[in-house]
């Protein structure tokens, strides 16, 4: 196992109810994603085009879309890749979404994201996978944070979680903090 030479400082969580820095990249399709806008969303953050998971989630949430946008709620996905493997997972796996490339590490360290260096693969650092729920004008409805590319939440899960959410017009949920010990 390699040992890290970079400090052991993890990223800031973001905290549900608040809202999520104003952040904003460009398409795949030409146009721009960001963090701030009216309705429902759903922002999904993946590792890259290296990440054979990332593309299984994709694909999924890509089938979860007409669905998605019966109720009434945006999706889109970004990472760091380059605008050149965003258009080929655009085209190749035939997306509905907008596919935001270009995610830099101060974004990341926005978001509260895990960062991974560059690596065989990979030339440049790209942030581990995260999910957010965000309500109007980048609220943050829900957050799941991830430091590996395995352990995702379920997007069935999601959907239907944002749903009951919007339906019953439901506060987020851990908003509160633990008191510190004495």
């Amino acid at each position: 196992m390699k040992k890290s030479t970079s400090p052991r400082r993890g990223p800031r969580p973001l905290e549900a109810g608040r809202p999520i820095p104003k952040l904003a990249w460009k398409t795949a399709q030409g146009s721009s994603i960001g963090t701030r806008a009216e309705g429902w969303r759903v922002l999904v953050v993946y590792r890259g085009r290296h990440c054979g998971l990332c593309k299984r989630y994709l694909i999924e949430l890509n089938g979860l879309q007409p669905g998605f946008e019966q109720a009434g709620i945006t999706v889109a996905a970004v990472s760091a890749d380059i605008k050149v493997a965003a258009t080929g997972w655009l085209r190749e796996l035939a997306l509905r979404f907008p596919l935001g490339y270009g995610l830099t590490e101060a974004q990341m360290k926005k978001l509260g994201l895990y960062v991974s260096p560059a690596d065989e693969d990979v030339d440049h650092p790209f942030a581990e996978p995260a999910v957010f729920t965000l309500r109007d004008k980048g609220m943050i409805h829900f957050a799941c944070v991830g430091n590996a590319p395995y352990g995702r939440p379920s997007l069935h899960d999601v959907l239907e979680g944002t749903k009951k959410a919007i339906e019953d017009d439901l506060d987020p949920h851990g908003t509160r903090w633990p008191a510190k010990a004495r």
